[in-house]
């Protein structure tokens, strides 16, 4: 029995606990991944392509999250990810997304706007051809943010 039981905890795994990322940093020191250290939060991630160039179907874990934001499937345009929040200004999250991503170890090729419909939009790269674009725009009392993740960049 006493076997049985040593098995079956071995079957089961270790018994250490998974690391999940913390929600995202809030402020300008906070440490965040580089490139090479996003990972996929799942097995793996599927790619499209766009107009902008071909993307990962999902952001990899670790990857910057505006604080507060929420998920949302609103969008019919491919987008790695597509998030929602209340009461922010665009702007701010164009500037908060620009910081966290240099943090994050990619070079700003820009950070764009208010345009026409006062969105703004936040392009960035990294080693190996990673390309990175996040939009921000209003959506009546809310910000919508979608990021395209270049299908060069490490994704786990």
């Amino acid at each position: 029995m006493a076997l049985l039981a040593c098995l079956l905890v071995m079957a089961c795994g270790s018994g250490a606990p998974s690391s999940s990322p913390a929600g995202p940093p809030t402020t300008a020191d906070a440490s965040e991944p580089a490139p090479s250290d996003l990972v996929a939060a799942g097995p793996t991630a599927g790619q499209t392509d766009t107009e902008w160039g071909p993307i990962w179907d999902t952001v990899p874990s670790g990857f910057p999250t505006y604080p507060g934001s929420k998920a949302t499937e609103a969008s019919t345009d491919p987008a790695s990810d597509v998030r929602v929040i209340e009461g922010v200004e665009p702007s701010a999250i164009a500037s908060w997304m620009d910081q966290h991503l240099r943090a994050a170890a990619f070079r700003s090729d820009g950070l764009s706007g208010p345009f026409e419909d006062g969105s703004y939009v936040v392009d960035m790269s990294g080693a190996s051809g990673c390309n990175v674009q996040v939009r921000v725009a209003p959506a009546g009392g809310t910000s919508m943010i979608t990021v395209l993740y270049g299908a060069s960049c490490p994704h786990g």
